[in-house]
């Protein structure tokens, strides 16, 4: 009784004068479950025995769901089963009696019942049950015994709605562990937004492993209850009473008080805890006190307030909840909204309208669902544009929570600005822009993601579409009939109107005129002494900015970007952080733009967009070196043949952009301070020269022509390669009289060679290879490092396949290459960049050859293996030779020396790679040597600072391919 569950015992509920038919079998018909509890003189009651095999005959009714659970008080399971001891002498009593009997009829009727009992007994005796010894602790017994109960009822002590969807996974998680057995695993934070289904999980593994502690405790709404008056008293008071289990609520005096007593319940028992909804460590301190917690307990706590995991001595482990992926929050708006898991046919429109304006939401999901269930199409799409303006309430007031809890009113300030303005702005400029407006963004940002109201994603601010609507609500709220008196104007018609209505809005921080079509000239700035920002974003018949800009001394943010009708700007306010011109295609032209010169051009300024201007060299000033605060520029979209010299000179850029400029051929002296550099979508750029320190990123997919990085790759026609390496790769010419770069092949049928990683490398057609100390058929070739006869050392490897393919398969790609020293336990994988297009249908044999530069590296009696990995083709024969040191001799080194041709056009012996094979020798290591994203690369093991993929270059460009002609070299025979 004590543990809520509803029993039935025939001592209490019944006469026992009565037969048991049908009495007793209707209340075992209504039970879940049976408890037969043997005793040495149980089956001495005739009643007992009826019982039992009333039980059994009901457990075994087809249909019958009836569990029964039997206990052996100070008696054996196998007494029971096979009627010995005890047993044995209450059934000699009752062959005794069958004897006795002098009634034929009644005879028959006895032995045909003691049969069944035994019967009955048996099968009762063999079911798993709970065996109570002589010694045994009654009172744990019997807590055992409703723990047993528990399990096999799925007994739910909280409410939880049957439609759940969506939270196996967490629940599984959790329920993980909940089995760690370590000091370490005692406190779980569920974290997640308002309404996410942080509570409900919680209460499913309440519910469902309560029973296995010594003490459980749900307080649930602890947020709202603390606020109260004596509020952490009575959660306290609750929490005592429901450990201790009394009857009557302990009474605490104070906080203090009740930490002490909580605190000597926690270490006398095992417990499982949920506080659910903590929000303050002041809560956190009156509920658990020091944390000093029996072994095997376990406290679960929910929060929006991820900040409080700092508030423990042991670090909790973090579940975060998600929203619902699509599917699932499909089915559980359709079980709100029409009572199944999908929607009526003629609803899945609206349907998914709204589940799409959820986000995944699981609330949100349940009550537009309940609202929408029963209703009609027309007042479902009056709802769904209602939505788009007016939050539901109900959400409005569960997300708006998170927002009240905020303490520093810069913080609420930085949430309302994000979710009216900045929402998928990159971080660092939201952090540029608004640290002048005195918010702190770094910290604040961190604040409002400690309470799940907005998250960085791919470098993004992101906010939940519901969390953005919410922010943008407590701002109607400042004024809802009148626009001219809200702190902030997103919406460009409402700005417009405001401004063409009253004039001047002089409390406005924040203007947003964006995509005004018939905005001809901006209004008088002097009314508007603590504007912040501007957007003027696609006002396509704007002419002309007011001079009044110039005293906007607060003004950090002007866009202008699209508004391709202004052809001049007057002077900028000196306070400006970020400027976007990106699309004035006015401003450009032949002249040089007057409001980019370096007196016009604020000094404070951080990132400038100039992008699609119509600007062309002489356009762009001569010196920008007053723009020492400049992060990020972006000069994309011109006529520009070169990076303009004041770009060069700029101190402090981080980011540069300069893609799709048309007749940009090269982009030499890159500030140094630069890291991420992006020239994508240069058709006429063939040489790029970074900075002296390693870019993070360089961006140069869709350049067909460029054919060199400085220190990442070179790729060149064989017309500008070093003799030597020609002749390392086993290539020659044709020509009855030697070798003959100049006259004997054209540009166009050119065979390529790609210099990167110390790997040269080339596809020339042919079968045949030339004379290879090592050759193996297949994939695969296993060696030994020789000794040379002189006792010069390897320099070099020499690495060859035969391909075969068909023009049917598509173009080959060779995707891996793996070099095994086994005797160093050394591996090096590389991945080419360049890859050959089949310029014509048929079936053909390439080879692909490659010299790897290992210096001194390769040591006699090294055992190797080098396999490859090929697509679109089949790999018929590896081959490998060495390049010894007295190879490097004679002539090729005269002309190497002498040879004065630029850098950028040729590929000499000597040239060197930021990162090389020779440079990653460990033993036990492997080294991946691939350029491409960040998602391409694999783990290396090791040299944690050996980034591979520094030059970020796209995988659309690390797989270009170049067309291979006629066989206008053959391979050395």
């Amino acid at each position: 009784m004590q543990s809520g569950i509803r029993t039935f015992r025939d001592d209490d509920a019944m006469d026992r004068g009565k037969l048991l038919e049908p009495e007793l079998k209707k209340a075992i018909r209504e039970s879940a479950i049976s408890v037969i509890v043997f005793s040495r003189d149980y089956a001495s009651s005739k009643w007992c025995l009826d019982e039992v095999l009333t039980i059994i005959q009901e457990k075994e009714r087809v249909s019958s769901k009836h569990e029964v659970v039997p206990v052996f008080y100070n008696v054996e399971p196998s007494d029971v089963r096979n009627q010995t001891g005890s047993f044995e002498e209450a059934f000699s009593g009752y062959d005794d009696m069958i004897e006795a009997e002098t009634d034929p009829q009644k005879k028959v009727e006895w032995l045909e019942k003691v049969k069944a009992w035994r019967v009955s007994l048996r099968k009762a005796g063999s079911l798993t049950g709970m065996v109570l010894t002589a010694k045994g602790h009654e009172a744990k017994f019997i807590g055992k015994i409703v723990n047993v109960i528990k399990k096999k009822l799925n007994y739910k002590l909280l409410y939880v709605e049957d439609k759940l969807v969506g939270i196996e996974n967490n629940v599984a998680e959790i329920e993980s562990w909940l089995q760690d057995p370590s000091p370490n695993a005692v406190i779980l934070c569920i974290h997640g937004m308002g309404g996410i289904g942080k509570t409900t999980i919680s209460k499913c593994i309440y519910n469902s492993n309560s029973h296995e502690y010594d003490g459980s405790c749900f307080l649930a709404d602890i947020q709202e209850t603390s606020n109260q008056h004596n509020g952490l008293l009575r959660l306290q008071s609750q929490l005592l009473s429901t450990l201790l289990r009394s009857n009557k609520e302990e009474v605490i005096w104070n906080i203090d008080e009740g930490i002490v007593k909580v605190t000597n319940a926690f270490c006398n028992k095992k417990v499982l805890l949920v506080l659910d909804d903590i929000s303050t460590r002041q809560q956190l301190t009156a509920l658990l006190g020091p944390q000093q917690f029996h072994y095997g307990s376990k406290v679960i706590i929910t929060t929006r307030h991820k900040w409080l995991l700092t508030s423990f001595d042991v670090n909790p482990k973090v579940h975060p909840v998600k929203e619902l992926d699509p599917y699932d929050a499909y089915k559980l708006f359709s079980l709100y909204a029409f009572h199944r898991d999908h929607p009526i046919e003629r609803y899945i429109v609206q349907s998914n309208l709204v589940v799409r304006h959820c986000g995944g939401h699981p609330l949100a999901l349940k009550v537009l669902g309940s609202s929408l269930n029963g209703k009609t199409i027309d007042v479902w799409e009056d709802a769904i544009r209602k939505l788009e303006v007016v939050p539901n309430p109900e959400i409005q007031k569960l997300l708006k929570l998170s927002y009240d809890t905020l303490e520093d009113t810069n913080d609420k300030d930085l949430f309302l600005h994000i979710a009216c303005f900045f929402v998928g702005e990159n971080k660092e400029f939201i952090v540029k822009l608004l640290a002048e407006c005195e918010l702190y963004p770094i910290l604040g940002i961190q604040n409002l993601m400690d309470r799940c109201l907005l998250y960085i994603e791919n470098g993004r601010v992101m906010m939940h579409n519901l969390i953005k609507q919410m922010g943008r609500e407590v701002v109607h709220k400042e004024s809802p009939k009148d626009p001219g008196k809200r702190s902030r104007l997103w919406n460009h018609q409402d700005s417009f109107n405001v401004l063409k209505e009253n004039g001047v809005v002089g409390q406005l921080k924040i203007l947003n005129l964006s995509y005004s079509m018939e905005l001809i000239k901006t209004p008088d700035f002097d009314g508007l002494p603590r504007l912040e920002s501007l957007l003027l974003e696609g006002c396509l018949s704007l002419i002309q900015v007011c001079e009044s800009i110039v005293n906007l001394e607060k003004l950090v943010l002007l866009d202008i970007s699209g508004c391709r009708s202004l052809k001049n700007i007057p002077c900028l306010p000196r306070s400006l952080v970020s400027l976007n011109m990106h699309g004035c295609s006015n401003l450009g032209g032949l002249g040089q733009v007057q409001c980019m010169d370096s007196c016009s051009l604020s000094s404070l300024l951080v990132d400038l967009d100039v992008s699609q201007c119509n600007l062309y060299d002489k356009s762009f000033p001569e010196d920008w070196s007053n723009l020492f605060s400049l992060k990020c520029l972006d000069i994309s979209y011109h006529h520009i043949t070169s990076l303009p010299g004041c770009v060069k000179r700029l101190p402090s850029l981080k980011v540069l952009r300069a893609k799709k400029c048309s007749h940009l051929q090269k982009v030499l002296d890159v500030p140094k301070s630069v890291t991420e550099l992006s020239v994508s979508e240069n058709m006429s750029l063939e040489i790029v020269q970074p900075t002296p320190n390693p870019l993070a990123f360089l961006f140069a997919d869709e350049c067909q022509k460029l054919c060199a990085v400085e220190g990442c790759f070179k790729l060149e026609s064989i017309q500008n390669v070093d003799r030597k390496i020609i002749r390392y790769l086993g290539l020659e010419s044709n020509s009855e009289n030697g070798f003959d770069k100049q006259n004997t092949y054209t540009e166009e049928d050119s065979v390529k060679v790609l210099y990167e990683f110390g790997i040269f490398s080339t596809y020339v057609l042919g079968k045949t290879l030339p004379c290879f100390k090592h050759k193996e058929i297949g994939s695969d070739i296993s060696f030994r490092v020789p000794s040379h006869p002189n006792g010069s050392r390897i320099s070099g490897l020499n690495v060859s396949f035969i391909l075969s393919t068909s023009s049917k398969y598509g173009d080959p790609t060779i995707y891996e290459i793996e070099v095994n020293n086994k005797t160093k336990a050394l591996i090096w994988k590389y991945t080419p960049t360049i890859n050959i297009r089949l310029k014509k249908p048929g079936e053909f044999n390439y080879v692909w050859s490659s010299l790897w530069r290992t210096g001194n590296l390769l040591d006699d009696g090294d055992d190797f293996v080098i396999r490859s990995s090929v697509t679109g083709a089949a790999l018929v024969e590896c081959c490998v030779n060495f390049v010894y040191d007295d190879n490097e001799v004679g002539e090729d080194n005269l002309e190497e020396i002498g040879d004065s041709r630029c850098m950028f056009n040729h590929i000499s012996w000597s040239d060197r790679m930021l990162v090389e094979v020779s440079d990653y020798v460990h033993c036990g290591k492997t080294y991946c040597f691939k350029v491409g994203g960040a998602m391409d690369v694999p783990n290396i093991g090791g040299i944690s600072d050996l980034i591979v993929d520094w030059w970020g270059l796209r995988a659309e460009w690390r797989s270009r391919r170049i067309a291979v002609g006629p066989p206008i070299y053959r391979l050395k025979n």
